[in-house]
C-alpha cells in the first residue's frame, strides 16, 4: 500500500469516527415506555412520562373523532348504549399508530370500526424509543340528556 492509500484509509476512518461520535453526542434522549401497573382498586399507576402527557393530551385533542362515532351508534338506537369500550394501540417511533383493535365494551362492529379507523389516523408525538409504544385506553360513553349538558353551578 503506498503513502497516498494509507492518507486516504486514514481520512476515511477519521470521518466514520467523527460521524459515529456524533451520533452518540447528539442522539436524542431515550426513555423507556412501560405498561401501566394496576393497584388493587384497579387504578394504573407507574405510567410514563410519554403515556402520562404525550398520549394523554393526543387523546384529549382528538376524542371528537370517536364522539362522532358514538354519536352515529347512539342515532341507531341501540337497547344499550352507556359504558366503557376498551381500545387498545401501538404507536411507531415516527408517532404513527401501526396498530388498533378494539379490546372489549359497547357498540356495535360498526361503531368499533369508526373508532379503529380514527385512531389510526391520529399523529401523536415521537416516543424517543426504538421500538413500539403500546397503549390501552378506555373511552367512557354516556348518551347526552337534558339533565347531564346543563351547566354545573
Amino acid at each position: 500500500m503506498n503513502e497516498k492509500q494509507k492518507n486516504y484509509l486514514l481520512i476515511t476512518a477519521g470521518v466514520l469516527i467523527a460521524l459515529l461520535v456524533g451520533k452518540i453526542l447528539f442522539q436524542k434522549p431515550v426513555y423507556i415506555s412501560q405498561p401501566a401497573a394496576v393497584d388493587e382498586k384497579g387504578k394504573k399507576s407507574g405510567l410514563s412520562p410519554y403515556h402520562d402527557h404525550q398520549v394523554k393530551n393526543t387523546i384529549m385533542k382528538n376524542r371528537s373523532d370517536v364522539i362522532k362515532c358514538y354519536n352515529v351508534f347512539v342515532d341507531s338506537k341501540p337497547e344499550n348504549s352507556d359504558g366503557p369500550m376498551k381500545i387498545d394501540f401501538e404507536i411507531d417511533r415516527d408517532g404513527d399508530v401501526i396498530r388498533a383493535g378494539k379490546v372489549g365494551g359497547i357498540g356495535d362492529e360498526k361503531m368499533s370500526k369508526c373508532v379503529v379507523e380514527a385512531i389510526k389516523k391520529w399523529k401523536f408525538p415521537e416516543p424517543n424509543i426504538p421500538a413500539p409504544v403500546y397503549v390501552d385506553h378506555t373511552f367512557n360513553f354516556t348518551k347526552a340528556t337534558p339533565e347531564n349538558t346543563k351547566p354545573k353551578t
